[in-house]
């Protein structure tokens, strides 16, 4: 009988043992922009909520995310995998693979196609387009409008430029507004919207009122493109995600709007979507739609942007410490 118990004390001991101390997140994501400073929230306040943080950082290429992935799950005993994606297709055997491991997932910011996972959080592209929109519209009421939209196969990309156009439609119908091109760019790259947008000054010349960039990357190439024809200064141009580059050409006056993602709103919010995804709460708590992705309906957060212009750049970027002024007239 003491021989049992004994054997019984021990299987307990090696069980108490083998038992992690703390549940396990992974977050996959590109070493590019908000992103790294978002990572940085998100390992904060995941530790505070009692998670051990695995942080994975990729070049902007589809394959190496890919390969860094297997090999995150292959090294590490996660629990959870969060993977902003740079291709929403391509990384969905990442996700099978996470699954069939029992690892919980969240798409952050891009949506993944055609894979079962457990939630999604990014911006709302509806309210989005609406900054946009009726910054635009505001300045340029009638005129010649480009839209230079992100990658097609980025939801983010495409509902953005999509929301730009259904926004547009009136006035377009009224013939208030002549949208002359519009074009979906490659990776939100900065040198193919700065070629596709040669394209448009070869046929319209300096005939142009408004050109939707939608990133601040894009919108410094098209500023650079401008520059080199002598282009009035009134040409409305708009960009996203404040980045420092985007928001030096706001205060210079070269763009004239950009839109900041809040990371410490992005990365805090999910990391609670983490916590309550781990500790097996009802997400619909937290969540406030669906996003249908090819397969399911994808239980989804969206955090709100904020328009930036130079009359806001003061309250919103300098006064809240995301930029000095010496930065930003350097």
């Amino acid at each position: 009988m003491k021989g049992v118990i004994k054997l019984i004390v021990l299987v307990l001991f090696l069980v108490g043992c083998s038992k992690k101390e703390k549940a396990k997140v992974g977050f996959l994501l590109p070493e590019r922009g908000r992103f790294v400073t978002e990572s940085q929230y998100f390992k904060e306040r995941i530790i505070e909520l009692g998670y051990e943080p695995v942080i994975v950082q990729t070049t902007f290429d589809p394959i190496d995310q890919l390969n860094k992935g297997h090999e995150l799950i292959d090294n590490e005993d996660l629990d959870l995998l969060m993977i902003a994606a740079i291709n929403g297709n391509t990384i969905a055997p990442l996700v099978r693979k996470a699954k069939n491991k029992d690892i919980q997932v969240i798409a952050y910011n891009m949506l993944i196609n055609n894979v079962a996972y457990d939630a999604f959080l990014s911006g709302d592209n509806q309210h989005l387009s609406n900054l946009f929109f009726q910054s635009a519209i505001k300045d340029h009421p009638e005129g010649n409008y480009v839209i230079l939209g992100g990658d097609a196969f980025d939801r983010n990309g495409d509902e953005l430029k999509k929301g730009l156009e259904r926004l547009l439609k009136p006035y377009v119908d009224e013939q208030k507004i002549n949208i002359v091109y519009k074009s979906a760019i490659e990776g939100w790259d900065r040198n193919i919207a700065m070629h596709e947008f040669e394209k448009v000054v070869n046929a319209y010349g300096d005939e142009l009122d408004v050109i939707f960039t939608c990133n601040d990357a894009m919108a410094d190439g098209i500023i650079e493109v401008l520059d080199k024809y002598d282009f009035d200064e009134d040409v409305f141009i708009s960009g996203q995600d404040a980045e420092l580059n985007g928001v030096r050409n706001v205060w210079a006056g070269k763009q004239s709007m950009t839109i900041y993602h809040p990371p410490k709103s992005y990365a805090y919010g999910a990391a609670e979507l983490v916590n309550a995804l781990l500790k097996q709460k009802q997400i619909n708590k937290i969540t406030s739609e669906v996003v249908y992705n090819g397969k399911i309906e994808v239980p989804t957060v969206m955090v709100k942007a904020k328009l930036i212009t130079k009359e806001n750049i003061q309250e919103e970027l300098i006064d809240t410490g995301v930029y000095t002024m010496e930065e930003l007239v350097k």
